[in-house]
């Protein structure tokens, strides 16, 4: 989690954690990533969503 880019938008970590509890997501530890929109608008990606995508590799 990166405090500083929730400060920047003018959010904090109980900001996030509250829009995460909203999508029923409990433990912060089940999200891959998430990005937050100038519209402050929270996209999550779960670490356990199934991908159709094809892999990247490094």
């Amino acid at each position: 989690m990166y405090v500083d880019a929730l400060e920047y938008q003018g959010l904090n970590e109980a900001w996030l954690r509250q829009k995460l509890l909203q999508e029923k997501i409990a433990n912060v530890h089940d999200v891959f990533y998430a990005s937050i929109n100038s519209q402050n608008e929270l996209h999550i990606s779960l670490k356990t969503e199934q991908s159709n995508s094809v892999p990247i590799y490094h």
